[in-house]
Order: C-alpha cells, then sequence, then structure tokens
C-alpha cells in the first residue's frame, strides 16, 4: 500500500475513533462538567479566600462547607452569594448564572450531588433585603 494513503487511513481511523469517544458524552453532561468546572473557578476567585480551598473554612469565624446542610437549599444559598449575611459579604457583581454554576460546583463538591444549578431557578429567588 501506498505511504500517502496509509496515511489517510490512518487519519480516518483516529477520526472515527474522536467521533466515537465524543459521541458517547452527551450535551448535558458536558454542560454540567462546564458548570462545575467554572462554578470552581469562580469559588477560587469569590469564595475561597474566606472558606478555604478545601471548603474547610476558619473556626468560628467561616463556617466550614464541607458538612453544611445549607448547600442542599438553593435559596439560601443564592441569597447568601447576592446579599450576603453575617460576616459574609455580599457578591453583587455575580450574575445568576455565575450563582448557578458555583452552586452546582458547591453540590458536586461537598454535597455529593451531581445536578446541575439552573441559572433560571437562580433567576427566580427573590431575596429578602
Amino acid at each position: 500500500m501506498e505511504r500517502k494513503t496509509k496515511r489517510w487511513i490512518n487519519l480516518w481511523q483516529i477520526l472515527i475513533c474522536y467521533l466515537s469517544l465524543s459521541a458517547c458524552t452527551s450535551k448535558d453532561q458536558i454542560r454540567y462538567e462546564q458548570f462545575v468546572i467554572t462554578g470552581g473557578q469562580l469559588y477560587q476567585q469569590h469564595c475561597a479566600n474566606c472558606h478555604g480551598e478545601s471548603g474547610q473554612g476558619l473556626r468560628e469565624l467561616y463556617p466550614a462547607l464541607t458538612e453544611s446542610k445549607k448547600l442542599e437549599d438553593l435559596n439560601y444559598l443564592t441569597c447568601i452569594i447576592r446579599k450576603g449575611g453575617d460576616k459574609m459579604p455580599a457578591n453583587k457583581e455575580l450574575y445568576d448564572l455565575d450563582i448557578a454554576q458555583i452552586s452546582t460546583f458547591l453540590k458536586y463538591r461537598w454535597a455529593k450531588d451531581k445536578t446541575i444549578t439552573e441559572t433560571e431557578d437562580v433567576s427566580k429567588i427573590q431575596c429578602a433585603n
């Protein structure tokens, strides 16, 4: 077989393998993984300074996230991120999408919940002043 033809066959085999493997991941799974990754980056940027990179908190000053049942409450989580509370400052510069991504990351990392937090669900939440 000619060298050029063999090279084209190898390229086609690689392309077919790539397409086969990428087809195994659904659009929903890819979107979920994007939320977790981006949420983790936003957590590092906006939350880790106080709550710690591992969510361990700092004694009584900043609560640990590692075993917090509050991570399961989207209303609480959205409002505490938006408005702050106790010693936590408000994060007014975050969009609903950012909060949804952070929430998805928090649930994935510490609540062992593998569901995505939808931006629409965050948008519907009304926080008290």
